[in-house]
């Protein structure tokens, strides 16, 4: 929470580092039946070998056409490169 002026309170405590890794751009068009499958969430996810979970990445929302973009931590800043399981999930 930030002071009413929005400046950085003074503070002892360092914070957590934010680590961010490269990304670059993924797009795709997904289809259902031979048709564009709009409204669609399609999310990466990373495998942690020290938890044995899944952990979510980055994701994007399809067009009318069934065409999305993935965003990470900017809107359409792409995805880190790695190996990904990918899921497709209707959202509206």
């Amino acid at each position: 929470v930030l002071p009413a002026d929005l400046k950085t309170p003074d503070s002892d405590e360092k914070g957590v580092a934010v680590r961010r890794r490269p990304t670059h751009p993924v797009t795709g068009k997904i289809l259902l039946d031979g048709k564009p499958a709009p409204r669609v969430t399609v999310a990466f996810h990373a495998f942690n070998r020290d938890t044995e979970r899944w952990n979510y990445v980055c994701d994007g929302l399809t067009d009318e056409d069934g065409t999305f973009q993935v965003s990470t931590y900017a809107k359409f800043d792409g995805c880190p490169a790695g190996e990904y399981a990918v899921t497709v999930v209707k959202t509206g």
